[in-house]
């Protein structure tokens, strides 16, 4: 009897053991690999800060605004006087005040940094929370 019970402890030891380290294995690699992607998207938005400075500059500015603290969400229109009415409140740029505007957008979206949010006439598109995170710490 002494024996069988000896056993049956070795083997759920065991279980024990392996279930335990196949947990702390996984625990420990999501978040090597969430640390990763944190240090990626750092890199990529520095890099995407060389190519369109002013831009950045402008965004960032926009989402430090007081008033707009909750905002997450733009249009592009051509100039100033093309007129987009929404009920919430959101960010607005322009295409005659930045060259190539629409590639430059195209590569944020390419980096995840935004998502298209909606469409009208007019596209809408959306910051990532990791994207307004990075232009609040930078």
């Amino acid at each position: 009897m002494d024996f069988w019970v000896s056993y049956v402890i070795t083997i759920l030891s065991g279980t024990l053991a392996g279930a335990a380290g196949g947990y702390f294995a996984s625990k420990y690699t999501d978040k090597r690999r969430r640390s990763e992607a944190k240090q990626d998207a750092k890199k990529a938005f520095e890099n995407i800060s060389k190519i369109m400075p002013e831009l950045i500059k402008e965004m960032k500015n926009d989402v430090r605004s007081p008033d707009f603290t909750l905002a997450r969400e733009f249009v592009i229109l051509q100039n100033k006087n093309v007129i987009f009415n929404d009920t919430q409140k959101m960010f607005f740029y322009y295409e005659a005040e930045h060259n190539e505007l629409m590639n430059k957008i195209g590569m944020l979206k390419e980096h995840g940094f935004i998502r298209q949010a909606g469409f009208t006439n007019i596209p809408i598109y959306r910051f990532s929370e990791e994207f307004r995170e990075l232009l609040l710490k930078s």
